[in-house]
């Protein structure tokens, strides 16, 4: 301690050297003024002077508190306590309780180190002496004593002092019921702990000290940096609806904080303003939800302006303290952010009413002149994560207020008013005012109004009359159901007469053809069109009107229309899809297994066709629609054309190489490795055919092969298993052990036929165990972990399996903190006895220059349940999952189910826990009873379990829909897609276990056809005994378990404003010419036989004028259909929060065991009955342990 104290002040020697040797106070004052404020040195000689002055060293008084806000923490923070607390020690009495616990603070806090006596305040009268400390050691005895492991307020102690384990490596969330964070005085450290728990603070919704001192901590924050009204967001973001609305009524001047309205916001709104929701909606219910947040705002908020906002320095910096190193402040505004308000935000939600008020030719004038009133007082804001993100918004927000184009569209609707003019003029500039006045001449005349004055421009004038429009309005709609006719709503101006040319196109022919997508600027010059209709108008030219024109003829058909609007030389064009067909395919054996989707999202079982590579591939009608489309030599991305239904649809296929894996699972009891007697070795091989599981009857020439390498030399002993049965999902071999045996592998090999290339490939997985035959060491003695009637025992052997009496053993045991106990000895049967280890996940112990490891199985001798990542169900329908732990009843700090928000799920919305409900065990429900989850609404869940004796902590996400099931339970159909779930919805669960004389029989709910159970009995724990469980979970995953298959989502393409040739402008003209004396010639014609029906051809023209619009179908014709390894979503099991243990891949194997008179038992492939019942006939009662797993292809239980 002395050498590591030493080393720690360094830095400042010459000056503490100075401060010591200096004559008088004076003096050391001097000293200290010479240094700079806030750094190191004149840190530690503040706190000397005041201890010195004898003022208390505990750093709650006021004088240290100043210290230490003006010291910020930083790196060196840990090193400055530890002097701070030195100083203490040093100026307490020798031998004191203040210089005792001092004392254990540097060590146990600064230097890490572990005492194994009790808290100074404690219970025992164990007393330091002198100023080193010592202690009275106890007898040491051979039975762990109670008080070793640390309870609930020995943890929650630790964690009030700043254990950086406690803070950092997590706390049980058993102590969440008695957590007092206002104790956490510490800002760091508060931070600390938050960030570090932030997957477990929806267990502490119901703990009324969490939102204290949260809003301590924002409020301190806020006060830190000048008062600014800019909480820190990421501490906001760890709670949810609820909390910040009870902080808020906690903390009023919250109000107008802008990262509180936003958080607000976000979770209150995030329903309706989410995009999958913006796309369940009609543009006016869009536009009545943001109005709805303008109105929360106003009501609730308190909108501030930018003039009333704090300008210093602090309120513009980012702050030094991170709240979260994994969620940072992310920087979507304008650069002057700080100057940020809640009206910032009221105004951009006030463009956004606007703009889509333009969409549904709804227009406000209160709200256009409250935007203009309030928009130059507040910093412009373009968009909020999630939601107001829109590019063309964002250009448009880049604009002068006027020239934005929902702003525009509002004058021109409302310029005619006078007490509209009236009332904006004072908003505008003069400059504005003069554009304001153009604008209403304009508006005036093209309405056929007066002027209102004489001074109008001649040229001005028939420049204006001469003006001819054809213009289809932004309100149109953006989609056409098959059943329903089209209506279009255009602008006419100087169009005496409109002629809409429908043109039906071959979408099939189009797409093969051109191996594109369709847009607006196809050259349809000389094509006859199907339909034709012609409108008359009698409007002057110089009058502007809208027009409804309705196109009933179009009704209950599907396919791909081009309307083009002619009139007076101009052209409009709108290209109009009537029901999308969409694509699914996934991976197999056999090739791409694909179907083709109508409009009603069926099955199109007749008539449905894939063009792919040059070549079509027909839907088996007998299969279902089922059309195979075979893999190819690489993986690559094709042009696709979906027809079917007498339409045609394009988009992108990823085309995969037919790839196989072979994963396999080698479960082997070390315990049953003696010499001389034989041995089981469990074997599950997995087949995967591009990251799918497959049938593993697939696999030819199985063939499992044990290589045992004995002696000094690793002379091998091979001992083959071939023509293996696959018809069960496990095999099982057994092989007679060695002598001297050093190693053990195991090796599994197949091969299997790839149709494409046309060869059988060779299929391998292996793993090796190391045999410990403590050769090169003279240990003669072994440690062994068993169980015993009151739970675990540590025995102390021989190499004969002599009992070792008196043997010293260290025991540190590791759960979410890790303790050292107290000196144990062995007693006369060679044991310690350690009792049920709470909170306990594995153990190291070491004696007679041996030391051993444990991993104990979380669920400690309960049931263990592999539970579903993922559960997908539909409003109305109830959720029922199997607990992992007992519950009596429902703790809020042991379960909770609550709502998710946010971009990729990231905010908390709020809590459920009216939602969840506990079935007693039944029969058939397992021994810890039903979580039932009803009532739920749409949305993304997030369910945690909790044990109360520190198991570990259980996640399942829980994924409520809209739609209806699709073709099985596997399947939810969504408005937008189809989502496929492979897991089982209910888990596999152990209901019973009973062990009488001679048999042992096991009770399983949920088993299927595929379901096995392994029943393994031994004398002693194995040290990885969780990796026969987790190893039967890891082969069973799949790459991709959960798939979401999004449907083709097609906007209208509208363009207007586009010029006519010369040539097609006067055969327009002329057709509907009336014959005049001397001009008798036949009428041209665009075609010589306009109605004939022919094939369509296309040419290569394009339309440089419709550019954009092309830009616009990409935007928007997003690909109906990708493959599911990369355009479908597809999400990893293994990516899911599991409780899964991380184990290393290989175990070694202690020879010692070859005292034992018996091999471990061990009964591998059972099948239940249909009843779920197995019964083993055998006589269990010399074994200490006995472990039931049960494993099918979706999840894994043990008891």
């Amino acid at each position: 301690i002395f050498f590591r104290i030493l080393a720690m002040t360094t830095t400042t020697l010459a000056a503490l050297e100075s401060y010591v040797l200096a004559l008088d106070d004076a003096g050391r004052r001097s000293i200290r003024e010479d240094l700079v404020e806030g750094s190191e040195a004149w840190y530690e000689l503040s706190i000397l002077e005041a201890l010195e002055a004898g003022k208390a060293a505990d750093k709650d008084t006021e004088e240290l508190l100043s210290l230490y806000r003006l010291f910020s923490p930083g790196e060196n923070a840990d090193r400055l306590e530890f002097r701070r607390i030195f100083l203490a020690a040093s100026a307490a009495p020798n031998g004191s309780s203040e210089q005792r616990q001092a004392l254990k603070d540097i060590g146990e806090n600064i230097l890490r180190l572990r005492f194994n006596y009790p808290q100074i305040s404690g219970r025992g009268p164990r007393a330091l002496g002198g100023r080193g400390g010592g202690r009275t050691q106890e007898p040491s005895n051979s039975e762990l004593p109670p008080q070793a492991l640390p309870s609930t307020t020995d943890i929650l102690e630790r964690l009030y002092r700043g254990d950086p384990e406690v803070l950092n490596k997590g706390l049980p969330e058993s102590c969440f019921q008695e957590l007092d964070l206002c104790r956490l005085t510490d800002d760091r450290r508060l931070a600390t702990f938050l960030a570090s728990h932030r997957p477990q603070l929806p267990l502490l919704a119901g703990n009324p000290s969490l939102l204290t001192a949260v809003r301590g901590l924002v409020m301190r924050y806020k006060s830190q940096c000048g008062g600014v009204d800019w909480a820190p967001k990421e501490v906001l973001d760890l709670l949810t609806l609820e909390q910040l609305e009870s902080l808020l009524e906690m903390e009023p001047s919250l109000r107008h904080d802008y990262s509180m309205v936003e958080c607000l916001i976000s979770r209150k709104f995030w329903d309706v303003l989410s995009t999958e929701a913006q796309n369940l909606m009609t543009r006016q219910q869009r536009r009545d939800s943001v109005l709805k947040v303008v109105a929360f705002i106003d009501t609730s908020c308190q909108p501030q302006h930018s003039h009333d906002v704090a300008t210093s320095e602090s309120m513009r910096l980012e702050s030094s303290r991170s709240f979260d190193s994994e969620v940072g402040s992310v920087d979507y505004y304008s650069p002057d952010h700080g100057r940020k308000t809640t009206g910032s935000l009221q105004v951009r939600f006030l463009y956004e009413a606007l703009h889509l008020g333009v969409q549904v030719a709804l227009f406000d004038k209160e709200l256009l002149l409250r935007y203009l009133r309030e928009a130059p007082q507040h910093a412009r804001l373009f968009s909020l994560p999630g939601f107001l993100c829109e590019d063309d918004c964002e250009r448009q927000l880049c604009l002068a207020y006027t020239q934005q184009s929902a702003v525009r569209a509002h004058i021109q609707h409302f310029i005619l008013e006078d007490d509209f003019v009236e009332s904006v003029k004072p908003l505008l500039d003069e400059s504005c005012r003069q554009t304001l006045r153009s604008l209403r001449d304009e508006r005036a005349l093209l309405t056929g109004r007066p002027l209102g004055h004489t001074d109008a421009d001649s040229a001005w004038l028939q420049r204006m009359t001469g003006q001819a429009r054809v213009e289809l309005l932004p309100h149109n709609p953006s989609e056409f159901l098959p059943e329903e006719g089209v209506k279009l709503s255009v602008r006419l101006k100087n169009v005496p007469r409109l002629t809409v040319r429908i043109y039906e196109i071959n979408a099939e022919n189009y797409y093969v053809s051109n191996q594109k997508r369709f847009t607006s600027d196809i050259n349809l010059e000389g094509v006859g069109a199907s339909l034709e209709h012609e409108f008359t108008y009698g409007q002057p030219p110089v009058i502007e009107h809208d027009e409804d024109l309705e196109f009933p003829d179009l009704a209950g058909r599907c396919g791909l229309f081009v309307l083009d609007l002619v009139g007076s030389a101009l052209r409009a064009r709108a290209v109009i899809r009537k029901g999308t067909l969409s694509l699914i395919h996934k991976p197999s054996p056999a090739g791409h297994v694909a179907y083709v989707l109508g409009p009603d999202r069926g099955v199109v079982r007749r008539g449905a066709r894939l063009y792919l590579g040059g070549r079509w591939y027909a839907g088996d009608e007998a299969a279902g629609g089922r059309i195979i489309v075979p893999y190819g030599k690489r993986e690559e991305a094709l042009d696709v054309v979906i027809a079917g239904l007498g339409t045609a649809q394009f988009s992108q296929f990823r085309r995969q190489a037919e790839a196989y894996e072979l994963k396999a699972c080698f479960c082997l009891l070390p315990e049953s490795v003696i010499m001389g007697k034989k041995a089981k070795l469990l074997v599950c091989p997995r087949l995967l055919c591009c990251g799918r599981r497959c049938d593993p009857r697939l696999l030819r020439k199985a063939e499992v092969t044990v290589t045992m390498r004995t002696g000094d030399e690793g002379i091998p002993v091979v001992r083959s298993f071939p023509g293996l049965d696959l018809t069960d999902p496990e095999v099982s071999v057994e092989f007679l052990v060695p002598p001297r045996l050093r190693s053990l592998e195991a090796a599994f090999t197949a091969e299997v036929v790839n149709h494409t290339r046309g060869a059988a490939e060779p299929m391998a997985a292996s793993r090796t165990w190391s045999v410990d035959d403590h050769a090169d060491t003279d240990h003669l003695h072994e440690l062994y972990l068993a169980h015993a009637a009151d739970g675990y025992e540590l025995r102390v052997l021989g190499k004969d399996g002599e009992a070792q009496e008196g043997v010293p053993c260290h025991v540190s045991l590791e759960g979410r903190l890790s303790v050292d106990a107290p000196p144990l000895t062995t007693d006369r049967t060679g044991a310690v006895r350690l009792g049920a280890l709470p909170h306990v996940r594995s153990l190291r112990a070491s004696a007679c220059g041996v030391s051993r490891s444990w991993e104990l199985l979380p669920a400690q001798g309960r049931l263990g349940i592999s539970l579903p990542g993922q559960v997908d169900a539909l409003e109305g329908e109830d959720v029922r999952l199997p607990c992992p732990y007992l519950y009596t009843k429902l703790e809020p700090h042991l379960v909770s189910l609550t709502e998710l928000c946010g971009p990729d799920d990231q905010w908390l919305s709020r809590g459920w826990p009216e939602a969840l409900s506990l079935e007693e065990a039944s029969a058939g429900a397992g021994a810890c009873g039903v979580l039932v989850l009803r009532g739920l609404r749409h949305g993304h869940y997030r369910l945690l379990f909790a044990g109360a004796s520190g198991e570990p902590l259980r996640t399942v996400a829980v994924h409520i829909h809209k739609g209806r099931r699709w073709q099985g339970e596997g399947y939810v159909l969504r408005h937008d897609a189809i989502l496929e779930n492979r897991e089982r919805p209910s888990a596999l669960t152990i209901t019973s276990t009973a062990v009488q004389p001679g048999a042992v029989t096991v009770g399983v709910a949920g088993v299927g056809a595929g379901t096995r159970l392994h029943v393994f009995g031994f004398h002693f724990l194995p040290p990885k005994l969780p990796e026969l469980v987790s190893q039967l979970q890891d082969v069973n995953r799949e790459a991709h378990a959960h798939v979401t298959f999004p449907f083709q989502q097609w906007q209208n393409l509208y363009q207007s404003g586009l010029s006519l040739g010369t040539e097609s402008s006067y055969v327009l003209r002329r057709r509907k010419a009336e014959s005049q004396v001397g001009n008798m010639m036949q009428k041209p014609h665009l075609l010589l036989q306009p109605r004939e029906v022919r094939e369509t051809v296309f040419a290569a023209e394009e339309m440089t004028c419709a550019a954009y619009a092309d830009a616009q179908c990409m935007s928007y014709g997003a690909p109906m259909m990708q493959a599911c390894m990369s355009s479908a979503r597809c999400r990893s099991v293994s990516a899911m929060p599991e409780p899964c243990l991380e184990y290393r891949p290989t175990g070694d194997i202690n020879s010692f065991q070859d005292f034992l008179d018996s091999e471990p038992f061990v009964a591998l492939n059972l099948v239940p009955t249909a009843e779920g019942e197995v019964r083993v006939e055998a006589d269990l009662s010399e074994f200490t342990s006995l472990l039931v797993v049960a494993a099918d292809d979706r999840g894994v239980a043990h008891a």
